[in-house]
């Protein structure tokens, strides 16, 4: 597989710090968000929470049919869920790489990479289901186009931050061995 030796003009810990700070800053940004909207949404009134839905996914509602308030309340309430969920997993594993880029552990940017590989597969999916429904003019498309650019380029940087380190380490992830 492709391997960088560099993150932009940068060499990879350096990308790989960044990429490590700037996630723990937008999880810690977007938490306390979803943690709003978590209080805020179930409490909202159907009406208003109606024409807010409308505003948003009308198009793929009316393909939907029919659907009552508390249910679309509850799926929402249960997306948020799961987002908060992942943001959360998300710090941690931001933290794991930037603790593996300290200690130049290979194990330690693992868990970014499985991460940025779910991004990758989320986005793919979303792009195709924008390509199929919107077709390849619509704005979410190239969103999503360069979405899946990005997310290409960070794990590539990430997976050659994971293979140097490995190749640095031997394959142990940093852990010294003692001959008897």
């Amino acid at each position: 597989m492709w391997t960088l030796n560099k993150f932009l003009c940068f060499d990879l810990e350096a990308g790989g710090k960044f990429l490590a700070w700037f996630g723990m800053i937008s999880c810690i940004v977007l938490i306390p968000v979803v943690i709003w909207e978590l209080i805020y949404f179930p409490s909202m009134p159907c009406d208003d929470f109606m024409k807010l839905v409308d505003t948003f996914v009308k198009k793929y509602t009316d393909k939907m049919g029919l659907i009552e308030c508390d249910d679309i309340k509850e799926a929402f309430v249960n997306l948020l869920l799961i987002t908060l969920v992942s943001y959360c997993c998300i710090f941690v594993a931001y933290f794991l790489l930037l603790r593996g880029i300290v200690k130049k552990s290979h194990k330690l940017v693992l868990p970014v990479i499985v991460f940025v590989i779910i991004f990758l597969i989320t986005h793919a999916s979303v792009l195709i289901f924008v390509l199929v429904v919107d077709g390849p003019c619509h704005c979410y498309f190239f969103v999503e186009v360069f979405a899946v650019i990005v997310g290409i380029y960070i794990f590539l940087t990430l997976y050659s931050l994971y293979v140097k380190y490995r190749d640095e380490n031997g394959g142990n992830g940093g852990n010294i061995q003692y001959n008897k």
